[in-house]
């Protein structure tokens, strides 16, 4: 099975562009049957991460207005899930679905555009967070149509 998704949020005011915040996942993953329609899944995701602020706005000397750092990481996938089949659409809820980080890494910096060192420092530690977070749903429903 093949699976994207993606979300964003933006916080704008007037014409500023405070702030924004958007996710990307791709993934491959399968299922285990265990009788009916309850299955085990498991799979790989890749995650990309792209957020952009104003930095004049909440006080981070920059040198570049509307910095954006980019960030992508590897993830292992695991679901509890029970899915139907009717003809060829296809109904599903995942009861619990974990994705795990293996390893990422940060592509594109804003620390690089920030003037003083304690700032690049707190920007990094920031930035370093996209790479680690784990993703956790409950009761996700899906449909779908295979080919």
């Amino acid at each position: 099975m093949f699976d994207y998704i993606s979300t964003g949020v933006e916080v704008n005011f007037s014409r500023l562009n405070l702030a924004g915040f958007n996710e990307k996942q791709l993934g491959i993953k399968a299922r285990r049957y265990f009788g009916n329609s309850f299955n085990l899944g498991f799979g790989y995701v890749r995650r990309s991460n792209e957020i952009y602020l104003d930095p004049n706005v909440y006080g981070i000397s920059a040198t570049n207005v509307n910095a954006r750092t980019e960030a992508y990481a590897n993830l292992a996938h695991f679901s509890i899930a029970n899915r139907w089949q009717f003809d060829h659409w296809s109904a599903g809820i995942e009861w619990f679905s974990l994705n795990i980080p293996l390893n990422g890494e940060v592509s594109n910096s804003v620390s690089d555009l920030a003037d003083n060192q304690g700032d690049k420092e707190d920007i990094r530690t920031a930035e370093n967070i996209l790479t680690w977070y784990p993703n956790l749903a409950v009761t996700t429903i899906s449909l779908g149509y295979m080919f």
